[in-house]
Formats: structure tokens, sequence, C-alpha cells
């Protein structure tokens, strides 16, 4: 079979970057989408398929710099770690005002941001034993491609001595794998999933790591299977009250210290303003906002994994606090909105739009306190809301996700006059 012959490579101009990151790139082609270009670049690229890969910057944007992080153009983790952080900012300013514009809102926008390295308190990272030879480090997004990374700028200083430590497993791990490292108190825990049974010195190695301090905690599980683990393997990390919080093992987390314990903060505070009686918490989680929630209101929190759910009840219970813990789906749970005070919304990329929908429906108009990581679907859920006699009352950003295109958002909303 004759190889498919290169496009010819076109230079164009960066006319904008899309919420997803991706410059469009205006050639004499017609626009072309293609990462790691920022606005008014002039850029030499190749097209491949829907989009094109970045060849030359011949006229860099002022902001532009050599990344601080040596694989930082390989790893594709940090697609933006060659913008100066301020511009990083301002970029993610621009989407929010334009999103605010569309939704009718005239109030500010502020973005707030507090780190942009040695942030992360966890990471998934592989591995992939080919050719006698082990790497281990990131993927390419999208891609099965791994990006060897002994030191990661971004891991939290738990994570990176956790990592060095794993790293030294290199010559015994074979074919391939995955591997979720997230912080236990002062160390971090792993878990490894193998596509294939590993050699009994990986075993006795993750055995020693435990034994000697180097990890908390480490599952090792084989397609799937039941893990074998040592020490603990739980998440464990300061809650936004600065008590422990605890999560399953694997669970789902904000990866930000201390950023996301402020957004926690800031959505209870908001949820609380109302002074309400009853709260209904969707997507709850294991419970990093229904811990202040639940000091001054009677809670019901919904989260549709039953190992979420059980960790949010213990951490209740380790402060002397109650609630309503539901292991159901909350785009379809509670039936009925009536009798609630006020709806705190937490949900996945996906959004909320099964509870929006719900809500806008029935009768009861409790003020909606709105937590998102997408602001693609975040708009289309504030729309429906918005139509559906909701007014938008405050809208800010958080930069979550430093040195990428992606950000998180809290949006209030009250019941229209």
């Amino acid at each position: 079979m004759a190889r498919r012959k290169k496009s010819a490579p076109l230079t164009g101009e960066v006319r904008s970057v899309g919420r997803g990151g991706d410059g469009a790139v205006e050639t004499p082609r017609g626009i072309r989408w293609v990462p790691g270009v920022f606005p008014g670049e002039r850029v030499r690229i190749r097209p491949e398929g829907k989009g094109a890969r970045l060849l030359e910057v011949e006229r860099p944007h002022p902001a532009r710099r050599k990344p601080p992080c040596p694989v930082a153009d390989t790893c594709g983790g940090c697609p933006w770690m060659a913008l100066e952080p301020a511009v990083q900012r301002e970029l993610e300013a621009t989407w929010g005002r334009e999103m605010a514009a569309r939704l009718g809102f005239e109030g500010e926008v502020p973005v707030l941001a507090d780190g942009d390295e040695a942030y992360r308190r966890r990471a998934r990272l592989a591995w992939n034993h080919r050719g006698g030879a082990t790497r281990m480090g990131y993927r390419l997004a999208g891609s099965r491609r791994l990006v060897d990374v002994e030191r990661c700028l971004v891991q939290q200083p738990a994570l990176q001595a956790s990592w060095t430590a794993l790293r030294s497993l290199a010559d015994v791990l074979r074919d391939s794998g995955e591997i979720r490292l997230y912080r236990h108190g002062d160390a971090a825990a792993a878990l490894l999933h193998a596509d294939e049974p590993q050699p009994p010195e990986v075993y006795d190695r993750l055995r020693a790591l435990v034994a000697e301090g180097r990890l908390a905690g480490v599952g090792l599980s084989i397609q799937g299977g039941v893990p074998a683990t040592f020490g603990e393997t739980s998440e464990r990390y300061p809650g936004p009250d600065g008590e422990p919080l605890d999560g399953p093992p694997g669970g789902f987390s904000q990866a930000h210290d201390p950023l996301s314990l402020q957004l926690a903060r800031d959505a209870a505070s908001r949820a609380l303003a109302f002074r309400p009686e009853r709260v209904l918490e969707l997507h709850a989680g294991h419970g990093s906002f229904t811990v202040l929630l639940a000091r001054e209101a009677e809670v019901t929190a919904v989260e549709i994994s039953q190992a979420a759910s059980d960790a949010l009840r213990a951490n209740l219970e380790a402060r002397g606090l109650t609630a309503k813990a539901v292991a159901e789906d909350a785009e379809r749970y509670p039936a009925s909105f009536e009798g609630y005070d006020v709806v705190v919304l937490d949900p996945p990329r996906l959004g909320a739009k099964g509870a929006v929908e719900r809500l806008v429906a029935g009768k009861a108009r409790p003020p909606v306190v709105y937590v998102s990581c997408d602001l693609g679907t975040l708009e289309r859920d504030l729309r429906a809301l918005r139509e559906g006699g909701y007014e938008l009352s405050e809208l800010r950003l958080y930069d979550l996700f430093p040195q990428t295109a992606r950000v998180e958002a809290l949006a209030v909303l009250t019941p229209t006059p």
C-alpha cells in the first residue's frame, strides 16, 4: 500500500484561541485548529486530518516563553506552559466575559489563581515495556504514545518523591499499564493497573517501598481485577475546613491545592448566604462541600458512586456532623425539588442537563449554586436556567489547571422576581 502523501505546509495567523485551547489559524485554505499557538502569532503548520501540526512560530506572541519544563513540548500535559501565566488567565477571563455577555450578565468575571507549579496533588501516568526497556511517564492527549518523565514541575513534592520511588521499578515492570498517583497525608499512594500479569519482583518491590515509607500505600491490579494492596490506598488531603478529607482509592477529587479548597469554601458560603434550612447537593463526591454545608443546614448529598458516598458519610462522622447521603444518579434524583431552600450542583464535564431540565420543569424555584469544570456545558445549562425563570447573579473563574486551557467556574443563580 502506498504511503499517504503529506500535505504541503501552510502559513497563517492565529485569530483566536478556542475554549479547548487550540488556536484558530487563518490560512489561504481556510481555518485550521492548531494546539500550542496563541492569538496574533504567525505560524507555519502542516494540515493533518481536520486539524494541523505546528511546524514553526514565525512571529511569536509577546508573552511566549521557553517552557520551564524540559519535556513540555513533547509531553502535552501542559500545552500553555509556553505562555506567561498572567496572559493565560487573561485568555480565560476573555472566555468568561464573552460567555457572560451571551447570557446577559453585566457583572465582573474575576479569575482566581494561586500557584502555577507544584500544585497537583494527583496525577495519571503510565508505563510501557518494549524492546527491553521500560518508559514511565505521561501519555499524550488522545494517544497511547508515552513520554518518559523523570520530574514533573506541576506535581507536589510528595507526589514527585513517590513518583521517583515508583520509577525504581522500571527494570522489573513488564508489558504496559496505568498509574494513578495521589496524596495520602504527607506522602502519596498509588494504584497500578497492569494489562498483563507482573513478575513476583514487582510485588516485592512495591511492598518494600511501603515498608520504607516511600509510598503510603499501593495497589496493583491485573486487567481490572481485584488489586493486591500494601499499606493505605485511600486518598487523604486537608479539607476546606482544615481537617483531613478522605476519598476512596482511585476516586475523583480536584488536583489543585490550595485553590480547590478556596472554591469549596466559596461555593458553600454562597449557598449558606441564602440562610437555608434544607440544602440539596447534587454530584456531592466524597464531601468537600458537604462538610461545610452540614455545619449550618440539613443536607441531602447525592452521589452516584457508592464508594464516594460511603467516604462522604465517614468524613461527616469524623467531624461529628450528619447529612442524608444518597447513592443515586444525581441527574434523576430527587423526583421533586420542593422543600429545598438551595441547590448546589458540581457535575462532571457533561454538565447537569438532566437536573436542570427537571428543575425548570417543576414548580419549585430554589436558588442554584453551580460549580463547573467545562464552560461549554455550563453555558448550555445556565441558558436553560435563564430561560426557565432564573437570572445569573455571580460568575467567577478559578484557574485550577494552570498551564492548560481548562478552567473551573462558580455561578450563582436566583429566581427571576
